[in-house]
C-alpha cells in the first residue's frame, strides 16, 4: 500500500517540510543517499507534517522513505547549494 506525502520546497536548501496526506499515528522517516547510505532516521507519532533540517547535507540527490505499518512511500529529495 502506497503512503503519499509531499516535500516543500524541493529542491531544498536548509530545510524542507514533509507533509502527509492524512494524520499518521506512527511512522518512520528515513533518508538515504543515492548510493544507499542511511543519513537520517526518525520515528514520529501522531503527526501530519514535520520540518527536516538539511543544513549538514551535501548538495545532491537523496531518497526519503516514510513507512507506517504496511504503507510505504518514497520521494526523491534534491538538496541544492543555495
Amino acid at each position: 500500500i502506497y503512503l503519499n506525502f509531499s516535500l516543500s520546497p524541493n529542491p531544498a536548501h536548509g530545510r524542507t517540510m514533509l507533509r502527509m496526506d492524512e494524520q499518521i499515528e506512527e511512522c518512520t522517516i528515513s533518508i538515504t543517499t543515492i548510493q544507499g547510505l542511511l543519513v537520517y532516521n526518525k520515528n514520529l507519532r501522531n503527526t501530519r507534517e514535520t520540518w527536516i533540517d538539511l543544513r549538514n547535507y551535501t548538495p545532491g540527490i537523496y531518497i526519503i522513505t516514510v513507512t507506517s505499518g504496511a504503507q510505504t512511500g518514497n520521494k526523491k529529495l534534491i538538496v541544492s547549494e543555495k
